[in-house]
């Protein structure tokens, strides 16, 4: 899971969502303070099926945010007491330790 985030936080497409180190530093917060989730039954709250196990994992694992660029999965917000923000909105209302 940590190679797979980091892979994907470290993508050139999010820079313009924030700078590489400030999306490194919250990846390594995240990673630290995760833990292991099993999903539930899925339910049909997003159009891509792609996308379809994020709303999941985030009600199955309560969720405080879900983090994305995706407008599609930015059309779901919220999903149940979790809120869709994209990356400068969580950054804005989350310090990194």
């Amino acid at each position: 899971m940590e190679v797979e985030l980091l892979g994907v936080i470290a993508q050139p497409k999010l820079d313009r969502c924030a700078q590489l180190k400030r999306r490194l530093d919250a990846a390594s917060s995240l990673v630290k303070s995760g833990r292991p989730l099993t999903l539930g039954s899925f339910s049909k709250r997003c159009r891509d099926p792609k996308n379809e196990y994020f709303p999941q994992l985030a009600v199955d694992g309560d969720a405080g945010f879900v983090v994305t660029c995706d407008h599609v999965l930015l059309s779901l917000k919220p999903v149940g007491r979790t809120l869709i923000v994209m990356p400068v909105q969580f950054l804005a209302a989350t310090p990194i330790s």
